[in-house]
């Protein structure tokens, strides 16, 4: 998602709400929001849902272990205060081509065999 959303391009995701995946609709709609939270966002996701609403279409979900089926498609109505920190944190506001990116550290312990 954050990769789409980098991309800045709003048709991406209109494009993923019409298509045949189901929960990829679900995920096209919070990454539309993510990328410019409006009311013109919101008349678009609703006007691609409505008629899955009439037509009583579901889709699944997994959360962990647990797996919902018929989870029905719901309107969306607009908040101002809708924000997605987790992902706004890690999106820089203008590329910086000459920025220095700290290197990853992290232990390679478990690569050790266990026979020394």
């Amino acid at each position: 998602m954050e990769e789409l959303v980098k991309l800045n391009n709003k048709q991406i995701f209109i494009n993923l709400l019409k298509g045949d995946n189901p929960c990829g609709r679900i995920y096209a709609a919070e990454g539309l929001l993510r990328l410019e939270n409006s009311g013109e966002n919101i008349k678009i996701i609703n006007s691609i849902f409505s008629p899955l609403i009439e037509e009583g279409i579901t889709y699944s979900t997994i959360g962990g272990c647990i797996v919902t089926s018929g989870v029905k498609y719901k309107l969306y109505t607009y908040d101002e205060n809708l924000s997605f920190p987790e992902i706004n944190k890690n999106l820089p506001t203008v590329y910086d081509e000459d920025a220095e990116i700290e290197p990853l550290e992290f232990d390679l312990d478990f690569l050790q065999s266990y026979d020394e």
